[in-house]
């Protein structure tokens, strides 16, 4: 169970923090509170990943000014990725930029957050095909120029290992789109693979946020 107040991790059991010595069952009380768990539906879950894109391509176009656009930038893409998702839905916030704003979070089945390590994982295997494809890529290196009027050519093209990746990429994406779509909880195949939820941030917990913030504020 983590602490409302300082973000520690404490044993389920614990009564209160150990590090800060807030109460726990406070924030139980106020869990209890609250109406029954609402799960995010696909339609929120993707504006938020819109806003996000939208908030990282401002990161990766900076990258590109640095590096250009070849392998040192696709490889930027990925680690910048990565560590955005992993780092915010791990933390406090329990969700990206995205998710915040359309006021939706990532937990685990009892509510809490996930570690970060675990929010990775959750993160490479929503996007493998796609971390599995820009791998190809750079390791391919520049391919030749391809003439379209050769059909020899052409089918080298679309058969060279990053486009097989891109193929399967896509049929997996729409299978985590299905996965959500007839989930009861709402959960993609990457929610599943870390028994992880997303759900409504609900109107007693922005209170109670509020709340913290306000004491932490005053205890300081």
């Amino acid at each position: 169970m983590y602490c409302k107040t300082c973000g520690m991790e404490n044993l389920d059991e614990a009564k209160v923090c150990q590090k800060c010595g807030a109460s726990l069952n406070q924030a139980n009380d106020h869990k209890n509170q609250s109406n029954k768990i609402e799960y995010s539906g696909i339609f929120s879950r993707a504006i938020a990943y819109i806003i996000d894109l939208m908030i990282l391509g401002i990161a990766f176009y900076i990258v590109s000014l640095n590096v250009g656009r070849g392998s040192t930038y696709s490889i930027c893409i990925l680690v910048i990725s990565l560590i955005y998702f992993s780092v915010m839905e791990g933390s406090r916030l329990q969700g990206s930029f995205g998710k915040l704003i359309v006021k939706i979070k990532v937990t685990d089945k009892s509510g809490n957050r996930l570690p970060i390590w675990k929010s990775g994982i959750r993160y490479i295997g929503l996007r493998f095909f796609f971390i599995a494809q820009t791998i190809a890529k750079v390791q391919q290196g520049t391919p030749p120029a391809v003439d379209f009027n050769n059909v020899n050519q052409v089918m080298k093209a679309f058969l060279t290992l990053p486009q097989i990746l891109g193929f399967i990429g896509a049929i997996y994406s729409i299978a985590i789109a299905l996965s959500m779509l007839y989930s009861k909880e709402g959960q993609g195949l990457h929610d599943r693979l870390v028994k992880s939820y997303v759900v409504n941030r609900n109107i007693h917990e922005i209170i109670y946020s509020k709340e913290l913030r306000s004491n932490n504020a005053l205890s300081h």
